[in-house]
């Protein structure tokens, strides 16, 4: 394995998907520990690395200082590179490489941003994907079945297409569900879109939306940290505590019940004790 490359494995018989070749580029310095960020298959939450057969894994081959980020979806993944490119590899269906095409390609392709724009954050959901923009601009590509890319459209795109985030607001925070993509935006405010059935945009409504509506977060509360399942959302807020909403039936939401709500609900967290990471 070449030096500054990353190995993806899993998914298919437990064999080696192929190097994520990375070029030789040249390199400010090492990145600080952790330089990668392995993130869990966001739908069932197993780990990466010990269950490889029923989802992908990320391992740093030798030197790890061009790597910026690591982000793994349901069938693809996607880095940040030190220059701010986005590379992504794997299954390609629906467009969620981004690369102008719907190939799936065993090593990594350039993600089209726009010309000038680098990507600052990454995520992934089922069969689209996210970024936010050196500009604070959000992204999404990929499937748009009930509107998770936030363009206004259901029209799938292999190609970034524009987050209508509301005017004047950028983003600094993505998170993405199977099916739906959330955001925290510059004034702390959370805003979601797509799939809603089960009320995980958190706007009160179970209505579907292609352009990203307002949580209904606790008047005067700000958000921090945001998580997505399948079907449901979490965030810290501010005063640390957590509210999650959406699907609930096996207690997701952690607020003592099995009820989905379409509103942001606390979560039973020990007395005395605050969140710190979702």
């Amino acid at each position: 394995v070449p030096a500054n490359a990353a190995r993806a494995f899993g998914h298919f018989d437990d064999a080696p998907m192929g190097i994520v070749d990375l070029g030789a580029r040249k390199h400010a310095g090492a990145l600080p520990d952790p330089a990668i960020r392995l993130l869990q298959r966001d739908d069932i939450g197993i780990d990466l690395v010990k269950h490889a057969e029923n989802a992908l894994g990320i391992a740093l081959a030798v030197q790890p200082d061009c790597l910026v980020d690591v982000v793994t979806g349901e069938y693809h993944s996607c880095a940040i590179i030190d220059d701010g490119s986005a590379m992504c590899w794997g299954y390609n269906y629906r467009g969620q490489l981004g690369d102008g095409t719907n190939t799936n390609s065993n090593t990594s392709v350039v993600v089209t941003l726009p010309a000038g724009r680098t990507a600052t954050a990454l995520a992934l959901g089922h069969l689209h994907s996210c970024a936010i923009l050196d500009n604070g601009s959000a992204m999404c590509w990929g499937y748009n079945n009930n509107g998770r890319l936030g363009d206004g459209t259901t029209t799938n795109s292999n190609i970034p297409v524009a987050v209508s985030l509301p005017a004047g607001r950028t983003a600094t925070a993505l998170a993405l569900g199977n099916s739906h993509s959330c955001a925290i935006l510059d004034d702390g405010s959370v805003h979601c879109w797509g799939y809603n059935i089960y009320g995980q945009l958190g706007d009160g409504t179970y209505a579907m939306s292609n352009t990203p509506v307002a949580v209904g977060l606790p008047a005067g509360n700000t958000a921090t940290a945001l998580a997505l399942g399948s079907y449901h959302s979490c965030a810290i807020l501010d005063d640390g505590s957590t509210m999650c909403w959406g699907y609930n039936n096996n207690g997701q939401l952690g607020d003592g019940t099995y009820a989905m709500s379409n509103i942001p609900v606390a979560v039973n967290l020990p007395a005395g004790r605050t969140a710190t990471a979702l």
